[in-house]
Parts: structure tokens; sequence; C-alpha cells
């Protein structure tokens, strides 16, 4: 089973469009508004020319992206990529089997 997070906010709107996904400053965030956001977002991208699967993430951009917004000690030092993560059977990430393989510290 692979993550994909445009799928599980699919699923999600679908069962709970109206339950908040955020709460700030006296506002908030339903999770059909954020599916309408990401649509936009995705449509902007398509009239650009971005085409699905066109973007990369890679670790050089990553670390970039940590230092410029996190403290130095919240850095991640390692980034691994994985296609997908060691769950139990009722779908819960096994932090242990992680660790073992050195992917926590």
């Amino acid at each position: 089973m692979s993550f994909n997070l445009a799928v599980i906010l699919s699923e999600t709107v679908h069962a709970v469009p109206d339950k908040p996904v955020a709460v700030f400053d006296g506002g908030r965030l339903s999770y059909r508004q954020l599916d309408q956001a990401s649509d936009r977002v995705a449509a902007n991208l398509a009239a650009a020319g971005i085409a699905r699967g066109a973007v990369e993430l890679r670790e050089p951009e990553l670390v970039a992206w940590c230092r410029k917004r996190l403290a130095a000690y919240k850095c991640p030092r390692i980034f691994q990529f994985r296609s997908e993560l060691p769950k139990n059977a009722l779908g819960k990430v096994l932090k242990d089997e992680l660790a073992r393989a050195g992917a926590l510290s």
C-alpha cells in the first residue's frame, strides 16, 4: 500500500467535508475548502505547463528548505526516501522497525 496524499484528501472530503482540518486565529479550514484550494493550485500548475509527475523532490532541496525555515536543532541530518513504510495489519507505521533499519535516530 503506497501513500498518496491526493487520495487520502479525496476520501476524507467525501467522508467528512465540513470537518475542520486546521483552526487558526479564530478561523478554520474545512477538508472541503482544503480540497478546493488544492484543486486551484493544481489548475494553476497545469496552466503553467507543469504536468503531473514533473516535479521531483530531492535531498538538496529538502535540506535547503529545512535550513531556511527551521531552527538548526530541528533540521534533519539524514533524509531517506522510501516508496513504502513498514506497517502493521491495522495500518500503523512500525517505528521500531524503522529505528532498527537506521531510519530514526
